[in-house]
Order: structure tokens, then sequence, then C-alpha cells
């Protein structure tokens, strides 16, 4: 008798988790693949545990609609899709599901990992195990890890270069070599003053001083360093997961205005010592590193600023524009259609190095 009241309970319970999940969208087979490569594999050291990184994964790309339902379509434009997509695979969960959209020409928000952030007791508990950042939330995600970046020989001296850093490491800073260097490049300028964007300027105690580490000025990159500064610091994204045509955002200090946000797309990702033309009347010149072509809007104190995705991560360290026209006095000013951004992954390779 009790035997029986088991297997009734069973059936009842079984058939009421069946009810349950056929009103949401489930995982395919491929898409828990990729899921069992992000938690095995590219997620391994991000997660406690492999069903921890499983359940928090799956949760983020549910919560927003994100996961395509496969039974919406025709089932020979499934079969399609997910043998044209079998190679994304590996690259986990919502490469694979992007891909998926994007052959079924679904269009969806979050085509990346998202940002997960796991409540570690330290604070209030939060209600919502998960949260995946979005176009919503991305300034204010990045923002702390920006700086404004002045340097100079000192007060008097005349000459200088204004810029912007961005945390990559605590005490560690991404920018550009030409905004840190003297105007004929021969050495480091002596005086480089550093404050978060969102600080008062006015209190000097606000402000850092900072020291070029390392460098490769080959390719613009340079790390600059303060062990004092409890600093927030961004995650990098790969150049390999870049999107021709994801939307993008940078985030910088054009003309001293601090903090400032544009947005566009991913033109081109251009691969090593591709010769470009963009030095003075249309000289080209080439680079030992990625290089990243975005419409974002950038100006002069952007240098050294975040390109970054939808999800927060760091893309690039916006470098250079292009488009110039000549004025009557022969001077040059920017019309800026495009500009162009060092991959952030060759920044931590230089901070590795």
């Amino acid at each position: 008798m009790n035997f029986l009241k088991f297997i009734i309970l069973l059936l009842v319970f079984s058939s009421l988790d069946f009810a349950y999940a056929e009103g949401e969208v489930q995982l395919t087979k491929y898409h828990k693949k990729a899921l069992n490569y992000d938690c095995k594999k590219n997620f391994k050291k991000k997660y406690s545990s492999t069903s921890q990184c499983k359940k928090l994964l799956t949760a983020a790309i549910k919560k927003n609609g994100e996961l395509i339902d496969v039974t919406d379509f025709d089932k020979d434009d499934v079969k399609n899709a997910q043998s044209n997509c079998a190679a994304r695979v590996k690259k986990g969960l919502f490469a694979f599901n992007s891909c998926l959209a994007k052959k079924l020409n679904v269009e969806i928000i979050i085509e990346d990992d998202p940002i997960v952030v796991v409540n570690d007791g330290s604070g209030d508990i939060e209600t919502d195990p998960v949260i995946v950042k979005n176009t919503n939330s991305v300034y204010d995600l990045v923002l702390p890890a920006t700086y404004f970046l002045i340097a100079s020989d000192g007060k008097d001296t005349g000459g200088g270069a204004q810029g912007t850093a961005v945390g990559i490491k605590p005490n560690y800073f991404a920018t550009n070599c030409h905004v840190v260097e003297n105007d004929d490049g021969s050495r480091w300028f002596k005086e480089l003053l550093m404050i978060q964007v969102d600080e008062d300027f006015a209190i000097r105690d606000n402000w850092y001083e900072m020291k070029v580490i390392k460098s490769d000025k080959t390719s613009d990159r340079c790390i600059i360093h303060n062990d004092k500064i409890d600093n927030a610091y961004v995650e990098v994204k790969r150049v390999i997961d870049i999107e021709l045509l994801e939307k993008v955002v940078a985030v910088g200090n054009p003309e001293g205005f601090p903090g400032v946000i544009t947005e566009g797309e991913v033109q081109r990702v251009y691969k090593v010592n591709t010769p470009l033309p963009v030095g003075i009347d249309g000289a080209l010149i080439e680079m030992p590193v990625e290089i990243i072509q975005s419409n974002t809007h950038i100006r002069h104190g952007n240098s050294g600023g975040g390109l970054y995705d939808l999800n927060g991560k760091l893309i690039g360290i916006t470098t250079f524009g292009q488009g110039k026209l000549k004025d009557g006095d022969d001077t040059y000013r920017e019309t800026n259609p495009f500009n162009f951004s060092v991959a952030a992954e060759r920044f931590m390779d230089l901070y590795y190095q």
C-alpha cells in the first residue's frame, strides 16, 4: 500500500513539473551542450560548482526572454540553423544562442555572456540571484573604473595633455602612450595626475600621482600604476569574441568633459599590422595589434578611454579618430565618421608581461 501511494505521488509531482516546464522556453540539446562547455571549461574557475554555473547561466538567458524558442519555427529551418551554429557550441551558451538568433532572423539584446553577480553575504540579500547588465546599466557598471588623466611637466611649464584611463586590475590602469608622453615622444611627462570622474576635482586628495610602468609605443599601449588607489576595474573581452555590428559604447573625457558616453557599432576588427590611412594627410600606419573600428563618437580627451559591449566588457581602448577636413587656415578639424580602438585584450597581454 505504501509503495502504491509513493507511485501515485511520484506521478502527480512529475505531471506538475511537466506542466510548469511546458509554460516556459526550454534549452535544446545544443543549448545544453553549449552550457556544458561554459560550466566545465569556459567558466570553470568562476563558479563554486558546475551545478551553480548551469543554474545561474540558464536563469540569466531566460531572464529577459533571450532564449530562442525553436518550437516557434519550421523544423527544417531550425535544423539548418543549428547545423550552421554547431561550431559556436564550444564558445558557450550565449554565443550559440546569438548565432541561432541570427540564422533565424530574431533580434536579441544580449549576445554575449552576461555579468552574473552572486550575493556573497557581505551586504543585503539579493532577492534575484542573477543580475544581467544590458544597455541601461552599462554606464553605471563601467563609470567607477573611468578616470580623468592630466599629463604635464608641472605647473607653469606649458604644454601637456589630457585623456582618459581605465582600471583593468587593482592599482593598474590602461591608457594610450600618446597621452602620457611629451610632444616629441622622447620621454614621459614628469607629472601624471589622475582622478575618478565622479570625484570632486577641486579636492587635491582626490587626485593620484601615477607612473608609467609598462609600455609599447609601437601599439600606443601604456599601463600606469599607483599602489594606493582602491579602484574599480572592468572585465576584458577577448578579440575572438567580438562580433561585427554588435552594439558598443565609448566612455571617456572628450574635450575635458568627464564621463561622457556615446554609442555605436563595431564596423571592423583589423588584423595585426593592417595598414590604415589614419596618419596626417592619410598616411598609412601599421600597429602590431588588432584594431577595432566603430562609429561611436570620440574627440580629443577620449584617448585612453573604454569601448564596451552591452554587458560592460572592455573591448578596446579608444585611441584615434579618422576623417579630417582642411579649414581655410590649413588647420584640421575632426569630422569623426568613425574611430579606432586598440584591442583591450592586448593591454592585458602587456600587463602580464
